[in-house]
């Protein structure tokens, strides 16, 4: 088996992970899965956003953003499939929120790193 050669490091980061889909978010399961059993039409869509911190030095960074809750605004490729239904995930609240919520000022934030 071949080294991944990644230093030792005592270092260790808190991370958080957030579904931003509300529950019963679905999407099609042939837009991932091949062959689609009959029954599995539809498969469950959890939307990861991952907060992370490093304690020692307070750095936050996220990885991801999840899914906005304004779907319509998505760029023209991708608004079709939610306004049409093909994709029925729910956001009530957006990463932002959620880190409001939290009560994680958003400026606090060092970085996003999007996949």
């Amino acid at each position: 088996m071949a080294s991944l050669t990644i230093p030792h490091s005592t270092a260790t980061v808190k991370v958080h992970v957030i579904d931003v889909a509300e529950p019963g978010s679905v999407a099609p399961a042939a837009q991932f899965l091949h062959p689609v059993l009959p029954g599995h039409e539809n498969m469950s869509c959890p939307v990861f956003a991952f907060f992370v911190e490093h304690p020692a030095t307070k750095q936050r960074l996220m990885f991801d953003l999840g899914i906005r809750k304004d779907t319509e605004n998505f760029s023209p490729a991708l608004a079709p499939m939610f306004t049409s239904g093909t994709f029925k995930i729910t956001v009530e609240n957006d990463i932002a929120d959620r880190l409001k919520e939290a009560g994680v000022p958003l400026e606090t934030v060092n970085a996003v790193i999007w996949r």
